[in-house]
């Protein structure tokens, strides 16, 4: 049997997108109330699916139904059609209105204030253009972004050996500062040095993230241990809020200072260049991106080349 008697004609997108809505909610009774359909209609749906394939597609479990290795496949394909079909409809209504569009981009907590410049900008020129912001990790955002789930990643670049599948575009180097606040009295001091440091109030990042990691090497390349932190959050903003205080100090990205002239929060006379890691774009490689997303990449372009530290990258226009 050919291809297009058996699949072509006979397997449909809205099959495909109730068999995710399946594996989503790990229950047809769910799927079904979701899609406002009956759960006999869902049954027949995922068994017509199976016949057309000649593989089962789920197992039942007294926790609810799963996908088989068959299901995890046609799902993972299923899940660049679809990212492939909203391209396509981005594009023509892109021809319609250029001026109108989503856009699914990530960023970690400390860039916000800087990705917030770039989308103000955007919405700007073009108040019909939409984002769907996501704030987490570097590592959750390159997840998401692997699973189609973002469309672009603004944040601390990975390594590109590690990390073959993905397009990174270098916008500036950015190294990590010891901050505090306006009124703390280390700002009044010419030279100071970590080791100076080692009794005051803290508050880090847990150490198995990446601003927690860069902290404790910055105290063990000098051969400090790191201070215990009075406060340790995954929170920026708790963070920032303690140390605006002028009680606390902690460690964060100079980034943060790029985007707000009037910041509550200063950066100590301390050398950390060691931490210095490029902050960029990341993609998935070979991946088309949607007219908007040209748009988003001129823009931090522009925004960057506009701040006090230059981009150490060559553009690369796409």
């Amino acid at each position: 049997m050919r291809w297009t008697d058996r699949i072509g004609r006979r397997l449909k997108l809205r099959d495909l997108h109730t068999l995710r809505l399946v594996v989503d909610t790990g229950s047809m009774a769910q799927a079904a109330k979701q899609l406002a359909l009956s759960q006999p209609a869902i049954s027949k749906s995922i068994a017509e699916m199976e016949h057309t394939l000649g593989v089962s597609l789920l197992d039942r479990t007294p926790r609810g139904v799963v996908p088989t290795p068959y299901a995890d496949v046609l799902l993972k394909r299923g899940t660049i059609i679809f990212d492939d079909l909203r391209l396509a409809l981005e594009e023509i209504e892109h021809l319609r209105d250029p001026t109108q569009g989503e856009l699914r981009v990530g960023a970690p907590e400390p860039l916000i204030p800087l990705l917030t410049v770039i989308i103000d900008g955007l919405v700007s020129r073009h108040p019909r253009m939409h984002f769907d912001v996501v704030v987490a990790d570097t590592s959750l955002l390159l997840g998401k972004l692997r699973g189609r789930e973002l469309d672009i990643a603004f944040t601390r670049l990975p390594d590109p050996v590690a990390e073959p599948d993905l397009e990174t575009e270098v916008l500036y180097d950015d190294p990590l500062v010891v901050m505090a606040g306006q009124a703390s009295p280390w700002l009044r001091r010419r030279r100071v040095g970590l080791a100076d440091l080692a009794h005051e109030r803290w508050t880090f990042s847990p150490p198995e993230t990446l601003l927690g990691r860069f902290a404790a090497e910055a105290f063990q390349s000098r051969g400090l241990t790191l201070p215990s932190a009075v406060v340790v959050t995954q929170s920026v903003q708790m963070r920032v809020s303690l140390v605006t205080t002028g009680r606390y100090l902690s460690i964060l990205p100079r980034a943060m200072l790029r985007a707000q002239r009037n910041a509550p929060l200063r950066a100590l006379r301390i050398d950390l260049s060691e931490t210095k890691r490029p902050v960029g774009l990341v993609l998935l490689n070979k991946r088309t991106i949607g007219p908007i997303a040209n748009l988003f990449i001129a823009a931090a372009r522009q925004v960057i080349s506009t701040s006090r530290t230059p981009s150490t990258s060559t553009k690369r226009e796409r």
